[in-house]
């Protein structure tokens, strides 16, 4: 077989597999839309269920709550745990348990390994940079950040942003903090090798 044959077949293929990727994409869209969307109702259902006193204080940290496993292949939308709510983003997000496609592919999941919402620990937040988290580099020093559970409505305030490798890892904060992670860059469309991390810190009741 000529050089230029299989060249030939190379780009065919290569162009193949592009179409097969830019045919995921609206897909991809309208599932974090759809899906998304039905989530935040009953995310936003769930933080207003009982009275609470806004803001208040994180409570101690508990054990994170373990994932129930997911047979394979199971689409199910996962369970909303509460609704991340950035005013600068003009942003409302459901929570989810876990950090897995399926759940950040319609919704902001919580790493099951940090502190759980509202405790004294540092949580992590993590959502696609296609989606819910596009802006994400927007967020500047002061900015609130609140997550709503059923427990109460929490409030941070950013303290900075960094990009890291996906191998460094996220460090724990002193005191109670929030995590957002996303891919960068935040255009890129697709999983790459490092990270766009936002601090924030718990906000005094009142504050």
């Amino acid at each position: 077989m000529s050089a230029r044959r299989i060249l030939t077949i190379s780009g065919v293929i290569l162009l193949l597999a592009g179409t097969v990727w830019l045919l995921q994409i609206p897909y991809y869209f309208h599932r974090s839309d759809t899906v998304g969307g039905d989530l935040l109702h009953k995310a936003q259902a769930v933080a207003s269920a009982e009275p609470k006193d806004l803001p208040q204080e994180p409570e101690p940290a508990q054990p994170a709550a373990q994932t129930p496993p997911t047979e394979k292949g199971t689409s199910a939308a996962p369970d909303p745990l509460g609704v991340l709510h950035i005013p600068a983003l003009e942003l409302q997000a459901p929570i989810v348990e876990g950090t897995e496609e399926r759940q950040i592919s319609v919704a902001v999941g919580r790493f099951t390994g940090s502190a759980k919402l509202g405790t004294s620990g540092t949580t992590l937040l993590a959502a696609h940079n296609a989606t819910w988290f596009r802006r994400l580099d927007q967020l500047q020093r002061g900015d609130t950040v609140q997550v709503s559970t059923r427990e109460g409505t929490y409030s941070y305030a950013v303290t900075g942003a960094r990009i890291v490798h996906v191998d460094d890892g996220v460090a724990a904060m002193n005191g109670p903090g929030l995590v957002l992670e996303s891919c960068y860059p935040l255009d890129a469309l697709r999983q790459t090798e490092y990270r766009y991390l936002v601090y924030a810190t718990a906000k005094k009741p009142g504050a």
